[in-house]
């Protein structure tokens, strides 16, 4: 009869035990994961457009380590847009260009930089 119990409390013990170990685990994994990814800022879109479309911004950081994205150029005459800006340790995108004067035109100013992170 003891012995019995005593293999049943063994098994339950064992048990209980690596499902806590399994669920640790999987926490550290899941904090891990979080703050490790870098998700670079996506790329403004360029402008485009007879009369110079303005570029599109760039995107922010997702990520702590991560860059903001480059603006996209700016269409005949229009601005660049400006870069996103990056996460705590990143670096911010590029402005993008401004696109060029048309028949005469006036260029467009090129876009901002975005902010960089601490050590930018």
């Amino acid at each position: 009869m003891s012995r019995s119990v005593v293999i049943l409390l063994s098994l339950c013990s064992f048990f209980i035990g690596t499902t806590f170990a399994a669920e640790v685990q999987k926490n550290i994994h899941e904090n891990k994961s979080a703050h490790h990814i870098a998700v670079d800022g996506k790329n403004g879109a360029d402008g485009n457009g007879h009369h110079g479309g303005k570029g599109g911004k760039g995107g922010k950081a997702g990520g702590t380590a991560s860059n903001g994205g480059n603006g996209g150029n700016g269409g005949n005459g229009g601005n660049g847009g400006d870069g996103g800006d990056s996460g705590v340790l990143g670096h911010g995108g590029a402005g993008g260009d401004g696109g060029s004067g048309g028949n005469g035109g006036n260029g467009g100013q090129g876009g901002k930089g975005g902010s960089g992170g601490l050590w930018d």
